[in-house]
């Protein structure tokens, strides 16, 4: 995946999954299946702490043995079928052969973010590398009943949870075609669940949750080839916010772990600590841009901020390939925030730096606690003299 405009936001989680092998190449498509183990806290909103009388929801050690996920052909990074073509993802086969495809082709542009890995693009190993485009086709984490009990607590992605969009992802080795190194390799996933909750254990789901922004899930180092990989996806800096089915209103943030996770009941001191992430700095309602003779007009809502300094505007354009070119920060000072956690707000700006009939992009960067964002998910363009497209 190439490097662009956008800055995205690291979101927490943790999953971690086994058993998934290759030869000293990635296999043709189709599906591993591989064994899942996570854990789930979320944090409630004030109006739902008061409504449910809890303030946190904490699960214990969810367990998955039947994890599948599926992967596509390889490709070279950087290809034409990695950028603009795509490759479609086994969703029926097994580790050595695919049954049936998915119909929709995957690419780069495809995945609502790229996740950054020690501060730099998931894109940061050698260029011409070889990688694959996965799927979680289907994860079922369930209370493994650690404390004597099983609560109905559960996460869900993939076909058991159809509501939820595709949890997509990509695979990508560190060996150069001529290298004789090691075969190494990283990967992470957009991940889109259902979880249901049950913060009294009596084995009653109480509410059904959804996340409508991605949990980026990452594993730095997947090992070497051809031994086991395993994907361990480790827990980042931020929560993402979830809603409730029923209402869809906005409950709180969730925190998905996968690591430091024993197989004691809850009260073991090796788990404290795990959750402490920072909520998502600003929920986003809107980002809007109207291009007018010689000026863009942007504006953007919030219905949530927290801890959140401000905003920086960025303008790019896009050359024949489809990348983004003279990306600029249109701000030279912060746009104070003015929201809060239960506080809308509507900014606007206007960009006067544009030529007539020229097609801008523009990025919204959110600044909290040092950690700068650019939301992918809400890049807009227009045509200066137009409406946003």
């Amino acid at each position: 995946m190439k490097k662009s405009l956008v800055v995205p936001i690291l979101c927490a989680i943790g999953l971690s999954t086994h058993s998934v092998t290759y030869a000293d190449s990635f296999r043709e498509a189709g599906v591993d299946t591989t064994t899942s183990v996570g854990k789930f806290k979320v944090k409630l909103v004030d109006e739902y702490a008061e409504k449910w009388g809890v303030k946190e929801i904490e699960s214990s050690r969810l367990f998955d043995a039947q994890t599948k996920i599926g992967r596509s052909t390889s490709h070279l990074d950087g290809s034409r079928t990695d950028k603009f073509k795509g490759t479609r993802i086994c969703e029926d086969g097994y580790v050595d052969s695919c049954i049936r495809f998915a119909p929709t082709r995957i690419k780069d542009s495809t995945f609502a973010l790229i996740p950054l890995i020690n501060g730099n693009f998931f894109d940061d190993g050698p260029n011409e590398t070889e990688e694959i485009h996965t799927e979680v086709l289907s994860l079922n984490l369930t209370d493994a009943g650690d404390c004597g009990t099983k609560s109905a607590n559960a996460i869900r992605a993939g076909n058991v949870a159809p509501y939820a969009a595709r949890s997509l992802g990509e695979v990508e080795s560190f060996k150069t075609p001529d290298s004789v190194d090691s075969y190494t390799a990283k990967g992470f996933f957009n991940l889109f669940v259902e979880v249901d909750v049950d913060w009294n254990n009596d084995g009653i789901v109480d509410a059904m949750l959804f996340n409508n922004y991605p949990i980026v899930t990452k594993n730095n180092d997947m090992g070497t080839f051809p031994s086991d990989v395993v994907y361990v996806h480790d827990s980042n800096d931020f929560a993402v916010p979830v809603y409730e089915t029923a209402t869809r209103a906005h409950v709180g943030w969730i925190v998905i772990v996968g690591q430091g996770i024993v197989s004691d009941c809850d009260d073991n001191e090796s788990d404290k600590g795990i959750f402490d992430k920072s909520s998502l700095s600003i929920e986003l309602t809107s980002f809007t841009a109207t291009g007018n003779e010689g000026r863009v007009s942007l504006e953007w809502k919030t219905e949530t901020e927290i801890d959140c300094n401000g905003y920086h505007l960025w303008r790019a354009k896009k050359n024949e390939a489809g990348e983004y070119v003279e990306i600029t920060r249109l701000t030279e000072q912060l746009i104070l925030s003015e929201g809060g956690v239960l506080d809308k707000a509507i900014y606007s700006y206007e960009d006067s730096g544009v030529m007539q009939g020229n097609i801008y992009y523009y990025g919204l960067e959110d600044v909290a606690k040092g950690v700068s964002t650019i939301h992918l998910e809400s890049i807009v363009s227009t045509t200066t003299g137009g409406e946003t497209n």
